[in-house]
This record gives C-alpha cells, sequence and structure tokens, in this order.
C-alpha cells in the first residue's frame, strides 16, 4: 500500500501545503550536513552610523551573562611595524569547530590550513575549508596580524595600549546563498565587520557620518587567542549585487542588544583548550520522592583545565557574580561543603537544596592550575540560567531502564534512504522516573542521547529537551508509549523554498492522536518481570518496510519554538519491529529496584491454588499463591 504524507505548516506562518508520496519522501527530508540558513528578506537594513559597540569577547571572564559586558581592547590606531610578509607552505589540515550564531546557529566542523610569515614575527593566516550555509563550502581566509591597539576599562577609558594578534576577514566570501530582492539577484557575502564598512565606504554607500576613524576602530572587533587556538570575531552578512558590495546586511546584534560573535576553535598543533564544556542541554533535574533537595545531573568536560567547582542556587535575589565571589570566598576558606569540586571529566551531580519550580543560575568556575609570579591561579566562570519546569518537578528518581530500541534504524531508513546506524537494535542505559500527580505514568530521560552522540552528530539536528519517552503501566497488559519525540530533528522545504523543521516522534500506534490505523487499535505492550515489550507486527510490511498492524508507529511533526504539533493521520508509519523494543527495570547488585518494585505495587492482584488453577474469589482459611506483578508468595487467605 503506498502511503501519501502531507505536513501541514500552518503553524509556522507558512500557508502553503507540502504533500509527498512515500517514494519521494527519501529526497525530500533533509539531514543537518550542512548549516542552514535561518535569515528572512525581511530582515535586511542599511547601515547606519555604528554606534560605540561594547565588546563581549575573550577567552576569559569573569562571568559570562547577557547583563555583563566586556570591553575588549578597542580602536586600532596603527599597525606594528612590519616588513613585506613572507609566507611558507600551507600547512597539513587540521579539525577545527566554527560556530554560528547570526544566519545560522549550532557548532560544525570545517578542517583548517595554518600558514606563518616568516617576516613578521607572530602573523600568520588561517584558511578554514569548506565553510558556508547550505553546503556552499567556501574557504574563509582570516589574516591575523600584530596590531598596536589602545585598551579601555568598563568605563571605556583608555588606560594604555598594548600588542596583539588581532584576525580579519580581509576578503568577502559567498555563503552559498542568493534570492531575489526587490527583483534583483542578491548573493549574500560574509565578512569581517570592519572589511565591510571599508568596502562600503570606497563604494560610496554609507553616510558621512561614518569616517574613516569609525572604521578603523572596528578593525580589532575580534581576538585570536594563540595558546587556545581560538578565533572570535564580529561578522556581517551582507549582499552583492551586480558583483558589487552594498550596504545592505543583517543585523549584528540580538533582540537584546548583545552582539552576535562568531567563533572558530582550532585543535591539534598544540593548542590547548582552557574552556569548560558543560552539556547543559544534556542536563536534568531529579529528586527522590517527596524530597524538598534534588539534584542536577550534567557533563562537565575539563579539557585542559586542572579542576573546576559547580554550585547551582535559584535566581531570585542573587547574580552570577554573587555566587562566584561567594564561591571564591569558601575555596579560599577550603570550605567545600557546599561546592562540587570536579578533578576528571565525566558526570557530575550538583545538589540542589531547595527543589522547587523556577529558575536557576548554574555557575561554573574553573581554572588551568597554573600559578603566576605570585603563586596565584587564574580562575574563571560560566554562568548558565537553567528551568525546573512543574513537569520536572512533578517527576521523582525510581532508578534505571536498559532501553532497547530495534525501531529507528529501518526508520531512518524510511524517511532519508540512507543507512544512519547500524542496522541493529540499539542498547542504552538511562534514567527512569516516575510521575507523583498520575500513578502508573514513567518517563525515560533521553533514550536516543547515546545514539546521536555515537552515530548522528554531524547527521541529524537533536533536541535533548525533545527526546523524553513516556509511556503507561497502569495495566500490565496494556501498556503504551505516548506519543514522545525521539530529539531527532529533519527539515524539508516547500514549494515556496520556506523551510519546515519535523520532529521523529515515537510511540504506540493506537495513541497517537490523529491515526486512523485500526488494525493496531488492540495492540498494547506488556510488563512481565522487570521487562516493558510489544507484540510482533500482525500483517505483511508495506512498501516503507513497516507493518500496517504494528504496536508501535512513528510520526512526523511540524516542530517551532512552540513545540510540536501533533502528527496528522498521513504522517504516522508503522514500525517493522515493534517486538524487539524492550524497557528493563535495570538494577545494580545489591540495591533496590525502586522502579519494578513501584509498578509491582500498582499491578493487579492475582490469586492461584497449589496447582497454578487460577481463584477468582479467594475463601477465608484457603492456602493460596499471591501473585503481583513479578512477585509471588504463599499465604493463607484470613
Amino acid at each position: 500500500m503506498k502511503k501519501n504524507f502531507t505536513l501541514k505548516a500552518a503553524a509556522l506562518g507558512v500557508v502553503s501545503v507540502v504533500a509527498l508520496t512515500a517514494s519521494a519522501a527519501p529526497a525530500e527530508f533533509l539531514l543537518k550536513k550542512a548549516p542552514a540558513f535561518s535569515g528572512k528578506i525581511s530582515e535586511i537594513q542599511s547601515v547606519k552610523a555604528p554606534t560605540d559597540l561594547k565588546m563581549k569577547i575573550g577567552n576569559k571572564m569573569v562571568v559570562k551573562s547577557a547583563d555583563d559586558k566586556m570591553v575588549a581592547n578597542r580602536a586600532a590606531k596603527a599597525p606594528a611595524k612590519r616588513a613585506a610578509a613572507n609566507w611558507g607552505a600551507w600547512e597539513a589540515a587540521a579539525d577545527g569547530n566554527y560556530t554560528f550564531t547570526q544566519l545560522a546557529e549550532g557548532s560544525y566542523e570545517f578542517k583548517y590550513q595554518r600558514r606563518f610569515d616568516s617576516a613578521n614575527e607572530g602573523n600568520l593566516q588561517v584558511k578554514v575549508n569548506g565553510w558556508g550555509l547550505q553546503g556552499a563550502g567556501n574557504p574563509i581566509t582570516f589574516d591575523i596580524e600584530k596590531m598596536t591597539v589602545n585598551v579601555y576599562d568598563d568605563n571605556n577609558n583608555v588606560t594604555g595600549t598594548t600588542e596583539a594578534l588581532i584576525p580579519l576577514i580581509n576578503e568577502p566570501v559567498y555563503t552559498g546563498v542568493t534570492f531575489d530582492v526587490e527583483g534583483v539577484e542578491s548573493d549574500v557575502y560574509m565578512s569581517s565587520y570592519y572589511t565591510f564598512l571599508k568596502l562600503n565606504k570606497e563604494a560610496g554607500n554609507l553616510p558621512s557620518t561614518v569616517t574613516d576613524e569609525i572604521i578603523e576602530s572596528y578593525k580589532d572587533a575580534a581576538q585570536y587567542d594563540e595558546v587556545e587556538g581560538k578565533i572570535v570575531f564580529l561578522p556581517k552578512y551582507f549582499l552583492y549585487q551586480g558583483g558589487k558590495p552594498t550596504a545592505l546586511g543583517y543585523k549584528i546584534t540580538d533582540d537584546n542588544d548583545n552582539l552576535l560573535l562568531e567563533q572558530y576553535q582550532m585543535t591539534g598543533n598544540g593548542y590547548k583548550n582552557y574552556d569548560l564544556d558543560v552539556a547543559t542541554t544534556f542536563g536534568y533535574f531529579s529528586h527522590e520522592k517527596d524530597a524538598t533537595s534534588g539534584k542536577y545531573t550534567v557533563d562537565v568536560t575539563l579539557n585542559d583545565n586542572a579542576m573546576a567547582m559547580l554550585r547551582i542556587a535559584k535566581t531570585s535575589g542573587t547574580s552570577p557574580k554573587d555566587i562566584f565571589n561567594a564561591m571564591l570566598s569558601d575555596f579560599n576558606k577550603e570550605d567545600l561543603s557546599d561546592l562540587t569540586v570536579v578533578k576528571q571529566s565525566g558526570t557530575v551531580e550538583v545538589p540542589v537544596s531547595a527543589f522547587s519550580t523556577g529558575r536557576y543560575y548554574l555557575v561554573c568556575a574553573f581554572t588551568d592550575g597554573i600559578a603566576d609570579g605570585e603563586g596565584m591561579v587564574n580562575m574563571a566562570a560560566d554562568a548558565y540560567t537553567l528551568v525546573l519546569s512543574k513537569t520536572d518537578a512533578d517527576y521523582y528518581s525510581v532508578g534505571e531502564a536498559t532501553f532497547t530500541d530495534a525501531d529507528m534504524s529501518p526508520a531512518f531508513q524510511m524517511i532519508f534512504g540512507e543507512q544512519l546506524v547500524p542496522d541493529e537494535p540499539f542498547v542504552s542505559t538511562v534514567p527512569i522516573q516516575a510521575s507523583a500527580s498520575k500513578p502508573g505514568i514513567y518517563r525515560l530521560i533521553h533514550p536516543h542521547a547515546e545514539m546521536y552522540k555515537t552515530h548522528l552528530v554531524n547527521v541529524l539536528d537533536y533536541a535533548p529537551s525533545e527526546d523524553i519517552l513516556e509511556f503507561e503501566c497502569n495495566n500490565y497488559n496494556k501498556v503504551n508509549i505516548r506519543p514522545s519525540g525521539t530529539g531527532f530533528l529533519c527539515y524539508m522545504t516547500d514549494d515556496d523554498d520556506n523551510r519546515i523543521d519535523i520532529l521523529i516522534q515515537t510511540g504506540s500506534t493506537n495513541q497517537f492522536e490523529n491515526s486512523d490505523n485500526t488494525e493496531s487499535k488492540d495492540l498494547w505492550g506488556k510488563y512481565s518481570n522487570g521487562v516493558v515489550s510489544f507484540p510482533a507486527p500482525t500483517a505483511e510490511g508495506n512498501q516503507w518496510g513497516g507493518t500496517e498492524a504494528s504496536a508501535l508507529s512513528l510520526g512526523l511533526a511540524v516542530y517551532s519554538a512552540e513545540g510540536a504539533e501533533p502528527a496528522t493521520a498521513d504522517n504516522i508509519i508503522s514500525l517493522p519491529y515493534p517486538d524487539e523494543t524492550k524497557i528493563e527495570f535495570t538494577v545494580a547488585a545489591g540495591v533496590k529496584n525502586v522502579a519494578a518494585d513501584l509498578l509491582d505495587e500498582n499491578a493487579p492482584v492475582e490469586y492461584f491454588n497449589l496447582q497454578g488453577i487460577r481463584v477468582a474469589n479467594p475463601e477465608a482459611g484457603q492456602l493460596l499463591i499471591k501473585k503481583q506483578g513479578a512477585k509471588a508468595q504463599k499465604l493463607i487467605i484470613r
């Protein structure tokens, strides 16, 4: 049977309806593979006289937060004395990571090459290969040159001068994006903000208020850390029309007027990494039943730092700086009782003393451990804002589960026409939580995260907050997985080239709101002896490799910042191997299996005589076997 899919994108403000057939789907759904252009024609504006921008750049900041900007070295007056360049050969390519913030989002891997100017010590060029949007693959060249710059304090007062290596993109690079602007074919280019101003000044496109002195002041709106191999700079995405630069471009600030800086991080070649990587997108809150305290679990990678310490506090009545200063005070007093100290990379549990809904600051202080001449070490910090939702606060920890997923591999094959992960069940161990307000409802935390990290980092976008598998186990013979996001995101475009984001969901076929698959209405999962399992398909496979009567299905839901729309009946695909997908409640030796015990407490009670015959109405004085869930015991009925 041929399946048809219709994705209605009205929720995204797109009025058209995209219809696909099964045979067309693999070519229509697009993977991550390259950063996607997200700009709109309506966002293009002409440049005005630049204001005095406070730069929030630097590899070490006391606290990184939206309201704590840092003034960088500004107003380059003159380059340091330099001889005619004498460039060496390009070195072999090495790995690097580019972070987009303006017309695309996320970090992508692009290799780089270096070459050095032997006539001017310290000067070099860095070529980032394959850069671009939509897979354009055009190289960026950063010219990194030693300059004499003024140093400004927090009040924008000059306190002196220094020499610094400043990276510039002097040759604008084509992003790979071209579209029509009021009947004119326009190419989107990117360069340093300084280069954008300079080119448009030469072309006569800027107002007279944009003087040469103002343009020069933006030459060092960038920073290169030669120890860490990090380039942070202020880019400008702007239009070329008829092969000439224009002053039409995209904003360089967000809605809060913070600069949208982009970054390229080089690895190898002896570079150190003194960033602290805290994977808050994968982090989660948890607590024991009825407890007033809890914890936040998160992966921390020290990189080349010697140690880190973490603390969580409610945002009300404090600031990241206040928390950081209190942490330093406690550390100097050797009072580590309220600090989570990290000396090796791994999963960290940070105590949350007042566990309730609301916003928290997670402050992470870290040091490279390298002492200065006075025996002091530099301590830097990052701050993150976390939200503990009402739903998260309702669920409490009941242990771990081993999740066996047999269906994502064939599902990817069906959607994309590619074998994205090995053709075998994927097994991972994940936390399991139970709902306090809705007995019998459980959820797995990030059950597809390990699959993403192992196979799909550079293939699919993944949103951990949308990877929560919720299932109901009130009736042991009618266990069902509610339609749950897998966290995996792909996208497609309609006839007008509007991008439509798609969240891949999974769940019991009979639980999808818009499912018209009547053959699966009585196909349920079952719980027995600590394992939730699902029945095998009861019909032959269709041309997609799925089945018409299958206990589990996959849904394709239009996704936006507000969440996912319910998958329509035409966008629900039956999955081929539900009988191999299992949720098993695991427990370490000697530790009580809270999850399984909880399920047993909620299970229906059955009685059997010593011959194994079920007794519907037990009578006083009978010696029977009482069975509840996975537990059984002999007793005399009283």
